[in-house]
């Protein structure tokens, strides 16, 4: 999601014919100020996704991993 995001705010979209090579050619033609633009969408979709993440963490049900802490009954072991 973020590749895109930087690749579409490079101006690289399939529909136009984009190469890694047009990538490397809009970076170094781009002035400082607009490849910071497009990077500044990146962290803030960053951002988005790990809210969205940490809010369906608190959200979510904790449930233990089992019920009991003592050793399941059973035939004891051959050793002894």
């Amino acid at each position: 999601m973020m590749g895109a995001i930087l690749l579409a705010g490079l101006g690289v979209a399939p529909e136009r014919a984009g190469r890694a090579v047009s990538v490397v050619s809009e970076v170094s033609a781009a002035a400082s100020g607009d490849v910071a633009f497009v990077f500044r969408w990146v962290f803030l979709s960053a951002f988005v996704c790990l809210a969205l993440a940490l809010a369906a963490l608190i959200a979510m049900e904790e449930r233990p991993l089992r019920t009991t802490t003592a050793p399941a009954e059973g035939p004891p072991p051959a050793g002894r």
